[in-house]
Parts: structure tokens; sequence; C-alpha cells
């Protein structure tokens, strides 16, 4: 029997009313379809906007961090390395659970509610499961558009290059959805065959093309990881002839990025020399982080030295931090003290914990008692210090998780950074505060992810079980998609169970994302291959979509 790797899908949780919980994933942006209603109890909705909460608008580098956090994010989740039972005579068999998983999945594809069934494709495609092509073959013929979209990407997780010619149909055909055209290319991306290319290449090539297919065909291309496009990207990027749209020339840069190699790092190099779009520059910071060669710190120092787009100087500092040329610390230290923009000061203390230097230790702790510093600046620094895995800030951080005087957001970054360092020392006091923190559920949802990276998973799984049990329809939504991203075989007999009694649908889409996150191998990896390390300001349709898959 095959292990079977289910992804997490989709779980955008909207409102909640007492009778049907509702729930949503756009991907045709169809956002009539999303119901307004009330929050159970009293509980504040995650959805608020946070300055309607008190809370500043978002600085640069928390949304780099929503992006790209879960490189620094290592939860230890038993399942599925806790299905295989090994006997005593070395012999290896695996657990019951991964069949039952299977078996929901398949009836899942055929459920009711579309919702369910775009996120059991997806998951049937992140699962690498060749068995499920089938399946998604299908679902290819769905009522739902959506539906059709998600079995078409998921067949590119799977490399079904069978299905090539018929996904370039949908690339190709002029009048299609703009998300499914998207959703082709990318698909056709992921297969990684040489057969793709020159489908990719026939779109970009059509002179009626819209922009949102071109921006899509372009980064497919990255996705390839096949250099011999690499001066096909060239052309897009620094074009000999003919006018030049900047944002595909942005998504160039970062396919190359995606490619790797020598070969992209000098087109781009090459590029950054003559370059005045602010769009573009920033790609090409990010695409040189993502390549990580040293040859590229001298073109990132200059885009940190330049004072007109703070964006570019951002992801600049950031692709430094990664790449860790020899005798940048300073540099970067500079960039963290920086006084004319608290924009790049915040993302230049968090690219001090990147960078890994444990000498920047003591520069981070006198940041978070300054008094003279925003808490927003005060909470990057308190994650870099969970990247250095800094144990002797811990009480520092502990004062700062137990406080109820300090905002929310100050508190959850501290409990996060406590898992990060890695202390059992604070166990104990995650776990009080963990079960009396229900009614704040982000305070509750860091503490059980705080534990779980500390390696406590049966204390947070057997309490997660009980407030699900006895929860209001929300804390059912929220436990769900925490169990998913710590649990063990249990907690898949868990949720099996819950599913097969569940009427409700969205705690039965919930559920099946639940299911997704808890199985996948890649810690949905493979989708960040698209979504992260990307410039968040250039926005089309199609990869808006693809963000929202987790």
């Amino acid at each position: 029997m095959k292990l079977y790797f289910l992804p997490a899908i989709f779980v955008i949780i909207l409102y909640v009313s007492a009778d049907e919980l509702a729930y949503a994933w756009c991907p045709a942006g169809s956002f009539g379809r999303v119901p307004i209603g009330g929050w159970p109890d009293g509980v504040p909705p995650p959805e608020v906007l946070r300055e309607e909460r008190g809370v500043p608008t978002k600085q640069l580098w928390e949304t780099w961090w929503e992006a790209n956090n879960a490189i620094f994010l290592d939860y230890r989740k038993p399942f599925p390395k806790d299905i295989l039972e090994v006997n005593a005579d070395g012999s290896s068999v695996i657990g019951a659970e991964a069949g039952m998983l299977k078996t929901l999945l398949e009836t899942a594809i055929k459920d009711s509610d579309y919702n369910v069934r775009l996120a059991t494709a997806i998951a049937m495609g992140k699962s690498r499961d060749t068995s499920f092509i089938p399946k998604l073959i299908e679902a290819l013929n769905d009522e739902e558009r959506e539906v059709k979209d998600s079995a078409i990407l998921a067949l590119g997780f799977l490399k079904n290059t069978e299905s090539i010619p018929k996904i370039a149909e949908k690339l190709l055909e002029p009048k299609a959805n703009v998300v499914s055209r998207g959703w082709a290319a990318y698909s056709l991306g992921y297969m990684r065959s040489p057969i793709s290319i020159e489908y990719l290449k026939k779109s970009l090539e059509l002179k009626s093309q819209n922009s949102d297919t071109l921006y899509a065909s372009t980064i497919a291309l990255g996705l390839l990881k096949d250099p011999s496009v690499a001066g096909y990207l060239s052309d897009i990027l620094i074009p000999q002839k003919g006018k030049k749209d900047p944002y595909q020339a942005a998504y160039a840069a970062l396919a190359l990025g995606r490619l790797g190699g020598d070969e992209a790092l000098q087109i781009l190099l090459n590029a950054a020399k003559n370059e005045k779009n602010d769009d573009v520059n920033r790609c090409i910071a990010i695409a040189l982080g993502m390549i990580g060669k040293s040859e590229a710190k001298d073109v990132l120092v200059n885009y940190c030295k330049q004072e007109k787009d703070t964006l570019s100087r951002a992801f600049a500092v950031i692709a430094l931090a990664k790449i860790k040329p020899d005798g940048i610390y300073d540099f970067v230290l500079e960039c963290a003290s920086n006084k004319k923009s608290e924009d790049f000061k915040g993302i230049g203390i968090l690219a001090l914990g990147i960078l890994g230097q444990e000498k920047a230790i003591p520069v981070l702790k006198t940041l978070i008692s300054d008094k003279k510093i925003s808490d927003q600046l005060k909470n990057s620094a308190i994650l870099s210090l969970g990247f250095l895995k800094a144990k002797n800030a811990v009480n520092e951080l502990l004062e700062i998780a137990k406080s109820n005087r300090e905002l929310e957001s100050k508190r959850t970054y501290a409990i996060s950074a406590l898992g990060m360092i890695g202390d059992e020392a604070v166990v104990a006091d995650i776990e009080t505060l963990f079960k009396n923190s229900l009614k704040t559920p982000d305070i509750y949802k860091e503490c059980a992810y705080s534990l779980a990276m500390l390696g406590q998973h049966k204390t947070v799984l057997e309490q997660l079980y009980k407030d699900y049990e006895s929860g209001n329809s929300y804390i059912k939504m929220n436990n769900m998609t925490i169990l998913g991203k710590i649990g063990d075989k249990g907690t898949a007999r868990f949720i099996k169970n819950k599913f097969d009694k569940e009427t409700n649908k969205s705690l039965r889409f919930v559920m099946v994302s639940a299911i997704g996150y808890l199985c996948d191998p890649s810690g949905g990896n493979l989708i960040k291959e698209l979504t992260a390390d990307n410039n968040y300001q250039i926005k089309f349709l199609s990869i808006d979509h693809v963000r929202q898959i987790p």
C-alpha cells in the first residue's frame, strides 16, 4: 500500500452563523458567494480590519513574513511518519489511516458541495499519488468551473504529461476565464516537461493575449526548472526590440530566480545595470536572493542604498540575509538602524535574524526593551530572536507572552519565537496560557503551534480534541485547522470520524482542508514554489487565487 499524503486547502473562514457556517474560496472571484453574518459567542473574526481593532497598518516585514514564514516554522508533525509500523523482524507495514484517508478523498471528490470538491481535487494533486489521476480526469467535466480549475492544477502537481494537450487547450482558449487560463499555465509549469515549453511559448506569442495570461505563462516558465528557457526569459526582461511590458518583465525576473543557475544570475545582473522600473527592480532583488549566489552582493547593496523605492530596498536586504555573503553583517545592521524609514528599518531588523549571526542577539534584545520604538519594530526583533534560537532572551519573551498589558499581536510573536528557540523550560507556562486562551483565538493558535515546535504534541492534541467537542462553530473550525498542521495518526481517525457524521457543509469543507494539512509531505512548499518569493505589489487574478491555497 502507498502512503497517501493529502494537502490542506483553502481555509478562508469568513463569517459564521448558528445554523450554517459560511465559507468561501473564490478562485473565480465570485465574491457574491460570500455570505455575511455574525460571529458566535462574541468571538471576533480574524479578518476584521486591523485598524478597526486598533492595530496599526502592516509594515513591509509583516507582509513578507506572512508570505514566507513556512520556511522558519517546523511544527514537527508526527503524521504521516507515525503510520509506518516496524515489525519485530524488521519488516514494515503502513497503518490503516492511509487507506482511510484515501477512501475519504475518493468520496469527497463527488460531494454535493463544490467547495468540498475543489478542495479535494487539490488534495489529490498534492498527495503525489498518481492513482488519483482518473478521478481528476473525471473532475475536468465537473459542472463548476472552479472544480475544473482545481483538477487542472492538480494534474500538474502529479506531472500527468498525458493531460498536457487537454490543459493547453484551456490555456490557449481566448474566451476562457482568466483564472482558468492562468491555472492551466501553472499546471503546465509544474509538469516540468519539454512538451509544456512549446505551449507556454505559444501562449506568450499570441498577439491578442490578455495581460493576466501573459504574466501567468511567463512565471510558469520558471516553474519548469528547465535552464533552456533562460534565454527566452532574457528577451522578455531585456527586449532587444519592441515595447517592454514592465509587469511581464518583472515576472520574467521572478521566473529566472526560480530557474536558478549561472546563466539566470548573469541575465539578472545585466538587467539590474540599467533598469529604471521599480517593480522590475524589486523582482530582480527577489530573484537574486532565490538564486543565492554571492556574486549578487554589490547589486543588492546598491539597491539598499538607494532611497527612491522602499520595497526594492526591503527585498534586497532580505536577499542579502539569505545569501549571507562574507562581511555583510555590519551593512545589514546599518539597515536595521535606519532612521529615515520605519518600514525599511523593520525589515532590516528581520534580516538580522535571517542572517543568522549570534552577535545580533544583544542588539535585538535592546530593541525589544526600547521604549522609543514602535511595537511593530519590537515584533520584528522578537521574531529575529526566534530565528537565532536566542535562549538568553527566553525570560524577556516569556514575560511579553504572558502579559495582558501587551498587544495581542506582540504576544503572539513572542509565543512563536519561544517555539522556534526550543527551550523546554517554557513548556509549563505556555501550556497554562494555552488552556486559558480559548476566547483569544490568535493566542490559542500560536500556543498550540509553539508547543508543537517544542515537541508537546500529546498534550496539545488532547486539549484541541476536548475544546472541539465543547466549542462553538468558530472554535471547531479553528481547532480543525490546527489539528491538521500538528496532528498524528490519532488525529487522522478523529477527523475521519467527524467527517463521516458531519452534515454542516462548512465544517466538512474545513475537515477536508485539515486532512490535507495533516498529510501533505511538502509542508505546503509545492504551492510556495509559485506564491512565495514574489513582489506582492503586483497583483493579477489567477495568482491571487493561488495564494489562497496553503
